[in-house]
């Protein structure tokens, strides 16, 4: 698993706009690397949290569902489409400017 840069890779499309939402309510976030399983590592309030954002309709690859399989096994593996999913996830209070 890789924490280093994943510019050079393809990001969903509603993925920056979740990416910022979250940052905004003071959430870290770390890109992963694809061949991690997941798109976002958030740590939240000394909690951590795997997410994998998909476009509504898509559905996980086989290396997606292997890693949900093993994060499941003692934490929860979160598949989120928009930022209002994200937010309710860590329970955050978000007001749009």
């Amino acid at each position: 698993m890789s924490l280093k840069s994943t510019m050079g890779q393809r990001r969903d499309g509603n993925e920056k706009e979740i990416v910022t939402t979250l940052r905004a309510v003071g959430a870290s976030v770390l890109y992963m690397d694809k061949s991690a399983g997941f798109d976002l590592l958030v740590c939240w309030h000394g909690q951590i949290f795997v997410m994998e954002v998909k476009q509504r309709g898509e559905h996980l690859s086989d290396r997606e569902r292997e890693v949900a399989l093993e994060v499941r096994r003692q934490s929860e593996y979160y598949v989120i489409h928009d930022k209002v999913e994200a937010l309710d996830i860590l329970g955050a209070l978000w007001v749009e400017p």
